[in-house]
Order: structure tokens, then sequence, then C-alpha cells
């Protein structure tokens, strides 16, 4: 119910998302899928290359909540996690797997 509400009080704030869709992993560039914003919240997806993928969101501060679910095993599965954010420039996703290449699905609130 908070993240609910916090999202919510985001939007009646006036607070502008705008959706990021790239990544890069490795010094590779990766393409992930097209991000959305939903009451102030921001989402997208990610795949894991190497165990690790990094997120373009310029929307993350420091104090943003960052969600994470996996959405399609591949590779040895882990545990994924946030592992860096750059407040106004992104994050990066990492798996306790250094064989894990599954697709992950963000949510940034905050």
């Amino acid at each position: 119910m908070g993240a609910v509400a916090s999202a919510y009080q985001l939007a009646l704030n006036g607070t502008s998302v705008s959706p990021v869709g790239s990544a890069s992993s490795g010094g590779n560039s990766v393409r992930a899928a097209p991000a959305d914003h939903v009451h102030g919240m921001v989402h997208g997806t990610a795949v894991l290359s190497l165990g690790t993928v990094t997120v373009a969101a310029p929307q993350v501060t420091a104090s943003s909540v960052i969600m994470l679910t996996v959405q399609s095993l591949g590779g040895t599965l882990g545990l994924p996690y946030v592992s860096s954010r750059t407040p106004g420039t992104g994050f990066t996703i990492s798996s306790l797997s250094l064989l894990d290449s599954s697709t992950v699905a963000w949510t940034i609130i905050g």
C-alpha cells in the first residue's frame, strides 16, 4: 500500500518522469524493452549478460526504490539485485551467478 500511495503522491505533485529504454553491459550496448511510466513510476526490462547489465535511467535518485523481478530464465539463475546506482544516470543490475542471462523487469519509484 505504501508504494502505491507514494507513486500516487508523486503523480499529484507533478513529478515528471520520462521513459527510458537503453542499457549497456560489459561495454556493449544492449537494447532494453521500452520503458513506460505509470503514476510516477518508471519501468522496463533488461537482459543480463555475464550476470550484469547497466540500465540508463536519469530518473534515479539516491533515495529511489528500485524493484526487480525475473521475467524469463536464462543461463544459470542467480539472485538479481541492484549493485550500484548513479543519481541522474542509472543503475546496475547484477546477479549472484556470472552465468545468469535472465530477462529482469525493473521498476523505479521516486
